[in-house]
C-alpha cells in the first residue's frame, strides 16, 4: 500500500524520479516575475476553478429559481410529482456535461497514461511488483478524470441543493453520484485503449496511433450514447417531463439521481449501490484487461513519433515568387497545419469536442422529444415569457457568455500562431511582408477554426429556440466578437513569449504554457462582462439592459484588443521573435 500510494504521487505530479534527470535549480519565482512555478500554477489553479464554479454554479441558481416560483419545497420534494420529474430532469442536465466530456477526454487520458507514457522500463526496474505499478496507473487515471466532471457539475449541483433546501443526504448522494459516476466512463475508455494497444504496432508510429485514438473517440461517443439509448423503453414515447439523457452516458445515473432527490425514501439507497456496483464491475474488469494486457503491449508499442520539420528554404522561396502577400500567407499556414496531421488533431481537438458537447446535448434534447422540433421550440419559448425574460433569460444570457469566453480559448491554432514557426522564424522576418499582413493570415485560420466550431451552435439556436431579438442577437454577437477577442489576445500572448525551440510539433502544442494564459486572460475577459451583468442584476436592471452590457462590452473587448495588437504586437514582433 505505501508503494502504491508513492507511486501514485509520482507519477500524479510528474516527478523526475524516475531516470528522467534531476532539474537545474533556479532562483525563487514569485508571482510577479518570469517563469511559471509552483506558485502561479497554484494561484491559476485557483482562478480556475472559481470561475469555472462561477460559471456552472450560475446555472444551479437558475434552475433553483425556477423551482422556487413553482412552489417547490426541498423538505417535501415527493409533494408534487411533476415538480420532482423536473427536478430530476434539471439535475441530470447539470451532470450531463461532465460525464459527457469525460466520455471523450478518457480516451486522451487513458492513452497518455498507458500508451504513451516512456516510464514502464524505469518502473520495472524498481523493487515494485507489477500489479502495484498496474494499480497506480489506474489510480493515476481516476484522479485525472475526476477533474472535468467535478468542476462542470459540483458547483450548479451544490448551489441548486443551496437555493432549494435540500437535506444533508441530497448532498452525500450526489458527490457518490460523481465519485462513482465518473467510474464507468473512464473504466471503457482505458479498455479500449488497452484492447487497441495490442494491434498498435501496425500503426507504426505513436503518431498515427494518436490520430486513430481521437478518431475513435468521437465514435465511441456516440456509438456508446446511441446503444444505451436504444435499449432504452423511454426513446420515441416523450412523457411531460422527459428524463434527462445523462442515463445514456452514464448507465444507472438516472436512478443515482432519483435517490438525491428523495433521499429519505427506503430505496434510495439501493438505487444508488446498484450505481456503486456497475462502477466495481467496471473497475474490476479493467484491473484484470491491465493485469494480463498493459505490460505485455506496452513492451511491444515502443516506435516513436516522427518529428515533422518547419518549412523549408525551397518552399519559401516558391512563396516569395507569388504577387498576392496576404492569400499566399493564408494558403502557407494552412500548409504549415497539414505537414502534419497530429498537429491539426492536436489544435482541433478541444474544438471538435466543444461542437460535440453542445450540439450533443442540443440533440438528446431532440431525442428526449422524440424528435418532435415544436415541443422543443415550445419549452425554449419559456425563457421568453413575462416572468422568464425577467428571471430567468438573464441568467442563461450571462452563463452563455462565461461559457463562450473560455471554451474559446482552447483555440491552440492562435496560442501557437507564432511558436509553431520553430527555429525557422528567420524565414518569416526575412519576406519583405507588413507585420500587419502577417497578423491577419494568421488570425484568418484562427477565425475560421472557431468558426468551425461555433456555427453548427449558431445554427441550432436558429432551428431550435423560438426567435427573440434579446436572445438571439445578444447570442450571436458573444459568438461572433468573444472567440475574436480570445483569438487576438492569444495571438498577443504567443508574440509576447514564444516557443520556438521545439523538437515535436505535438510537444509543442502540449507543453506550451502560452495555452494556460490564455484560458486565464479569457476567463477575465468574460468575467468582465460576467460581473458587470450581475452587478446590473443586482441593482434591478431588466433584460434590455443586460443585452446591451453583453453585446456592447463583447465588442468593446475586441476593439480594445485589436487596438493592443497593432500596438504592442508589433514591438513584440520586431523585439521578441527572432
Amino acid at each position: 500500500m505505501k508503494k502504491w500510494w508513492m507511486l501514485t504521487k509520482a507519477l500524479v505530479r510528474g516527478s523526475d524520479a524516475f531516470g528522467t534527470g534531476a532539474r537545474k535549480k533556479k532562483g525563487r519565482i514569485t508571482l510577479v516575475s518570469k517563469g511559471l512555478d509552483g506558485t502561479k500554477r497554484i494561484f491559476l489553479a485557483v482562478l480556475a476553478v472559481a470561475y469555472v464554479s462561477v460559471v456552472f454554479g450560475i446555472q444551479g441558481w437558475a434552475l433553483a429559481e425556477q423551482f422556487l416560483l413553482m412552489g417547490f419545497k426541498g423538505n417535501n420534494p415527493g409533494a408534487d410529482p411533476v415538480l420532482l420529474a423536473a427536478l430530476r430532469s434539471g439535475i441530470g442536465q447539470l451532470y450531463l456535461p461532465g460525464f459527457f466530456l469525460l466520455l471523450g477526454m478518457g480516451f486522451i487520458y487513458s492513452a497518455g497514461i498507458f500508451y504513451f507514457a516512456e516510464d514502464l522500463d524505469t518502473l520495472l526496474a524498481l523493487p515494485l511488483k507489477p500489479a502495484t505499478i498496474v494499480a497506480a496507473k489506474i489510480s493515476n487515471l481516476y484522479i485525472f478524470s475526476i477533474i472535468i466532471p467535478a468542476a462542470l457539475t459540483m458547483p450548479g449541483v451544490i448551489v441548486l441543493g443551496y437555493r432549494l433546501a435540500m437535506p444533508p443526504l441530497y448532498y452525500f448522494y450526489a458527490v457518490l453520484l460523481l465519485l462513482f459516476g465518473s467510474v464507468i466512463p473512464m473504466c471503457l475508455d482505458a479498455i479500449v485503449i488497452l484492447l487497441m494497444m495490442r494491434v498498435s504496432v501496425f500503426t507504426k508510429s505513436k503518431d498515427r496511433f494518436m490520430i486513430i485514438t481521437q478518431i475513435l473517440m468521437f465514435v465511441g461517443i456516440f456509438a456508446f450514447i446511441i446503444s444505451n439509448a436504444s435499449v432504452n423503453n423511454n426513446m420515441g414515447q416523450p412523457t411531460q417531463v422527459p428524463p434527462s439523457n445523462v442515463r445514456y452516458v452514464v448507465p444507472l445515473s438516472d436512478k443515482a439521481i432519483e435517490a438525491m432527490t428523495l433521499p429519505n425514501d427506503p430505496f434510495s439507497p439501493l438505487k444508488m449501490l446498484s450505481l456503486i456496483v456497475l462502477a466495481l464491475i467496471s473497475v474490476a474488469l479493467l484491473v484484470a484487461l491491465s493485469s494480463r494486457i498493459y505490460l505485455r503491449a506496452a513492451r511491444e508499442s515502443r516506435s516513436r513519433g516522427q518529428v515533422h520539420k518547419p518549412m523549408t528554404g525551397k518552399e519559401w522561396k516558391k512563396l516569395q515568387k507569388t504577387s498576392s502577400d496576404f492569400g499566399n500567407m493564408v494558403l502557407r499556414e494552412f500548409k504549415s497545419l497539414l505537414r502534419s496531421p497530429v498537429y491539426v488533431f492536436n489544435i482541433l481537438i478541444f474544438p471538435l469536442i466543444m461542437v460535440v458537447v453542445l450540439v450533443g446535448s442540443m440533440l438528446f434534447a431532440f431525442m428526449g422529444q422524440g424528435g418532435n422540433i415544436a415541443a422543443i421550440r415550445a419549452e425554449f419559448s419559456q425563457l421568453f415569457s413575462p416572468e422568464g425574460l425577467k428571471n430567468t433569460l438573464p441568467y442563461v444570457l450571462v452563463g452563455l457568455c462565461a461559457g463562450i469566453a473560455f471554451l474559446s480559448s482552447t483555440n491552440y491554432c492562435m496560442t501557437t500562431a507564432i511558436s509553431r514557426e520553430g527555429k525557422e522564424v528567420g524565414y518569416l522576418k526575412s519576406w519583405p511582408l507588413k507585420i500587419s499582413t502577417v497578423f491577419a493570415s494568421k488570425l484568418a485560420i484562427g477565425e475560421l477554426i472557431s468558426l468551425v466550431s461555433w456555427l453548427p451552435v449558431i445554427f441550432l439556436i436558429y432551428v431550435l429556440v423560438p426567435l427573440n431579438i434579446y436572445f438571439h442577437l445578444t447570442v450571436t454577437i458573444l459568438l461572433l466578437f468573444l472567440p475574436a477577442t480570445v483569438n487576438v489576445t492569444s495571438l498577443l500572448i504567443d508574440l509576447r513569449r514564444p516557443i520556438l525551440g521545439w523538437t515535436s510539433e505535438q510537444s509543442l502544442v502540449k507543453q506550451n504554457m502560452n495555452v494556460l494564459k490564455s484560458m486565464l486572460l479569457a476567463a477575465v475577459q468574460g468575467g468582465i462582462l460576467v460581473g458587470v451583468s450581475l452587478l446590473a442584476l443586482s441593482l434591478g436592471a431588466g433584460i434590455a439592459i443586460i443585452t446591451v452590457i453583453l453585446a456592447a462590452g463583447s465588442i468593446l473587448l475586441f476593439a480594445l484588443s485589436v487596438s493592443l495588437l497593432t500596438t504592442m504586437g508589433k514591438r513584440y514582433y520586431l523585439e521578441r521573435v527572432y
